[in-house]
């Protein structure tokens, strides 16, 4: 308020006569338009941030943890699977986007795959479907999976099946808990 106040006085002072035909569209623009402008610019923005903002909590949870079935996926799991005869324990962490797309990340300080990706798919009612595989570039295991929440909603279980370049194929049990 006061550089306007300013800038009146200022426009005041000089001899209405001398005051060449700029100034006064530069004080037009300046007082009048562009506040118009900002305030319309103003209110569409906030508009449609609102309306993002609603898109972003209901599609992809970053703003609350609304429950529904395909969101009780997300969370940190315990994970059990048997292979070569021998149970792997792992944590991971599955992220749910858009309420139909799963990814797994590895969350174990301890590991050396710490946040590494594990696996990726799709949900669909009470299943998630996709593909698995191991972090580790030499070993180059991987393979489909296709896991079932149980009514608990604290408990996934499912089958994995894979492979890497040097072995047959192999199958199992995977088993989740929260």
């Amino acid at each position: 308020m006061k550089k306007i106040f300013l800038f009146l006085s200022f426009v005041l002072l000089l001899n209405a006569q001398e005051v060449s035909k700029s100034i006064w569209e530069e004080v037009f623009t300046f007082l009048i338009l562009k506040p118009i402008i900002s305030f319309v610019i103003g209110i569409l923005v906030g508009a449609y941030f609102k309306k993002f903002l609603k898109f972003m909590k209901k599609n992809l949870f970053i703003f609350g943890d609304k429950i529904s079935s395909k969101n009780r996926f997300k969370g940190i799991w315990e994970t059990v699977f048997i292979y070569n005869d021998q149970p792997f324990n792992e944590k991971i962490k599955l992220y749910v986007v858009f309420e139909k797309f799963v990814l797994g990340i590895i969350e174990d300080s301890e590991s050396k795959y710490n946040n590494s990706v594990r696996l990726y798919g799709s949900i669909e009612d009470n299943r998630i479907t996709g593909e698995w595989y191991h972090p580790d570039e030499d070993n180059n295991h991987c393979g489909i999976f296709d896991l079932s929440l149980e009514q608990n909603g604290r408990n996934i279980i499912g089958t994995w099946t894979g492979q890497n370049i040097k072995t047959n194929p192999n199958n199992g049990t995977w088993k989740w808990q929260k």
